[in-house]
Parts: C-alpha cells; structure tokens; sequence
C-alpha cells in the first residue's frame, strides 16, 4: 500500500487541520526559547552592584498529590540601582529546581538571610535582576524541544499535504 493512500484514510481533521496547531504550537516554543536564549546570553554584559538576601529557604511543589516533592531554592534579595531600591527574586533565567534538598541547600547555605550578594541587574530596566547569570541547561531544552514540534508540524503538513484543500 503506498503513502498517499494510507493518507488518504485518515480523517480530514488529521491530515489538513491538526498540523498548523502543531506548526503554531513549535513556532511560540521556539521563539519563547529564542527569547530567553537571547536574554540569557545578554546578562553576562550586565552590570553588577552589592545587594543583600533579605529571606532564603526550601520551597516545595509537587507534580501530583501522591508523586514526589520537589525542592526549589527561593530567595527574596534587594538592591539598589541610581539611589532607587529595588527587590528580586531571580536566581537565574531558568529554574534551579532540584529532586532531592542536598543540592538546594549547598545553595542556600551560600546564601543565607543577611548576607552580601554581587546582583546582575538590567541596565534598561533596572528592575529586573538576577543572581546567576548565563544560558542554562534548561534554556537549551526548551528551545531543541520548541524545534522539534516544529519540525514535526512542518513535517505533517507536508506528509499530508495540509496546504492543499
């Protein structure tokens, strides 16, 4: 049995509506992806100045009431930019989430309440900050899946011939 007949026999909805959803849906992943990837890599020029961990401890989520727990590291820092005091609550532009509490506590035991901190902050806007700047592994994710759907989608409408009414 060749292709074009096995497309044929798929309903309508899956061969011409279905893959510009998927088409969309990789397009908004990846730009988001792109987005952040951009800002990622903008924050290693950002300038710094001293702030100070106002609050630092475990905050914990879980994925469903009987799946595991897990630990994020939650910081609450202020600092000042231009004798205006502005408060954070980035670490880094991606999540620093962890499974177990070991790695989010060596975190937080370098940033205890009180302490002293090197804050990167945005110089067009100010108000935005963060504590680790970079691309983080998670970004890159983010963005190989968002090509991905992509590529499928844009695979599907070819396959099927979604262009074609």
């Amino acid at each position: 049995m060749s292709q074009s007949s096995n497309t044929r026999e798929l309903p309508f909805f899956f061969t011409h509506i279905f893959p510009w959803p998927v088409v969309w849906a990789g397009i908004m992943v990846t730009w988001r992806a792109l987005r952040k990837l951009r800002e990622s890599i903008s924050s290693y020029r950002w300038p710094t100045v001293d702030g100070r961990v106002v609050d630092s401890g475990l905050d914990y989520h879980s994925s469903s009431e009987d799946g595991p727990d897990i630990c994020f590291p939650k910081i609450e820092y202020t600092y000042s930019v231009a004798d205006e005091v502005h408060q954070g609550t980035r670490i880094a532009f991606a999540d620093l989430n962890h499974t177990g509490e070991t790695a989010t506590n060596a975190f937080l035991k370098t940033h205890p309440a009180g302490k002293s901190i090197r804050v990167y902050y945005d110089p067009k806007m100010p108000a935005s900050a963060l504590l680790e700047p970079g691309v983080r592994v998670m970004v890159i994710t983010h963005l190989i899946f968002g090509c991905l759907i992509l590529a499928a989608g844009v695979a599907m409408v070819f396959i099927f011939g979604a262009w074609r009414w």
